[in-house]
């Protein structure tokens, strides 16, 4: 099958986009796949042509009303439409979607998926790119929160007592992720109800995730089984101590969460249910 996949690159980071991730994919599935990305905050696209007998068009989201993106209105005999931070502009969403008469939209957003006006929307949660995030040897550092700093992770962070690791980015992010005994998840930037791509990537480098109390992280993902939960920051500090001190049990909880993802959570499986569903 002929695929047009358009996305968002990363700056100087090729391969490491989301999108970069869906192409792998359906290349591993046997797909013809050309990819048409444009790097985040940058206004040049890449340059693609031969664009006859396409069967399919997946359509990440992008984010603004560039008008270049409805360039592949009807290049393609069906299309899909995936979002992540539909939360953030449920408007432009709405109409992007008319627009563009998708085949089948997703959301990576249960609680969107679930709310009046997204009635055409299925819940599709972001995965791991198990390629890039996997196990490696030498775990080496105890605990750190990875992720941008604001006053709200730092305030958290302080009281907690973790490490904040922010400025990080593709192989160097993977590689220090995957060597933390515990990775530590606060606050799900996107909206309520979005699983973020951290607590898929944590457990796919075999890493014990311990993250706040979420029900749309619960509704994929058992607490105290696949994961730990904590309330605030308080018990986070409580629940990171006992999981240092008992390398069983913190190793368990790592290899549960590993398993889950390799077998239910990976792009591959994410293509599969978008080709199902067509």
């Amino acid at each position: 099958m002929r695929t047009v996949v358009a996305y968002r690159a990363i700056p100087d980071r090729p391969g490491w986009a989301t999108g970069d991730a869906v192409c792998t994919a359906l290349k591993k599935l046997g797909h013809d796949v050309i990819s048409y990305a444009k790097t985040y905050q940058r206004p040049e696209w890449t340059e693609i042509d031969n664009l006859d007998d396409v069967d399919l068009l997946i359509y990440l989201e992008c984010n603004d009303n560039d008008p270049q993106y409805t360039y592949l209105k009807d290049v393609a005999r069906r299309s899909v439409y995936w979002e992540f931070d539909t939360a953030m502009h449920r408007d432009f969403s709405r109409h992007f979607v008319e627009d563009m008469g998708f085949d089948r939209v997703y959301t990576a957003n249960r609680k969107i998926a679930q709310s009046d006006g997204f009635e055409r929307w299925s819940y599709l949660p972001y995965a791991a790119d198990v390629e890039k995030f996997k196990p490696r040897n030498g775990k080496n550092r105890d605990a750190a929160l990875i992720g941008s700093r604001f006053p709200n992770r730092e305030q958290f962070a302080a009281t907690a007592n973790i490490p904040i690791i922010s400025g990080i980015y593709g192989e160097d992010y993977a590689r220090q992720l995957a060597r933390l005994k515990v990775s530590v998840h606060y606050y799900a930037s996107g909206g309520d109800g979005l699983i973020v791509a951290r607590p898929f990537e944590t457990m796919a480098c075999g890493v014990c995730l311990l993250s706040e109390r979420d029900p749309a992280l619960e509704a994929e993902f058992v607490p105290g089984n696949d994961y730990v939960a904590y309330a605030d920051a308080d018990d986070c500090k409580k629940h990171l101590q006992k999981l240092l001190n008992d390398a069983d049990h913190r190793e368990w909880i790592a290899g549960n969460g590993y398993d889950i993802i390799t077998t239910r959570h990976t792009y591959l499986h994410r293509m599969r249910k978008i080709l199902s569903d067509l």
